[in-house]
């Protein structure tokens, strides 16, 4: 029975293996997880964005030369989405009925990770639709 005895010894001297490893390899895992969080969250960010200005776009289509109200839908998209107004800038290009109403949205989306060279990353949206 010299062969299960020797295995054991040759297991025995690994025993801690398992530790170093998971030591190693955690904290790297967990900075791949956070960044790739953070660019779940601008992706989403993004399409909120873009979701505001065709509302704001639709709303200039029907009245053009009200660019209060169109901003006013754009902030009705992004606040039911939880971006505060203050950091949402929109701004109107229109040019009356029968021609192109353009709507830009843009914000600065706070990255909660400091892992990355930057702390922000600068979105901005703009969609186009004929007036009306």
């Amino acid at each position: 029975m010299p062969v299960p005895s020797l295995l054991r010894r040759a297991l025995k001297h690994e025993r801690g293996q398992d530790l170093v490893e998971l030591a190693l390899l955690l904290p790297l895992l967990l900075i791949m997880m956070v960044i790739v969080l953070d660019m779940g969250r601008a992706f989403n960010t993004y399409m909120v964005l873009t979701n505001a200005a065709r509302e704001g776009a639709r709303q200039g289509s029907i009245t053009p030369t009200q660019v209060t109200a169109i901003t006013e839908a754009v902030h009705q998209v992004t606040r039911n989405a939880g971006l505060p107004d203050g950091q949402v800038t929109v701004s109107v290009a229109s040019a009356g009925s029968g021609n192109p109403v353009r709507v830009t949205v843009q914000y600065n989306f706070p990255l909660f990770s400091g892992l990355l060279p930057f702390s922000q990353i600068p979105m901005s949206v703009a969609v186009e639709m004929v007036a009306f």
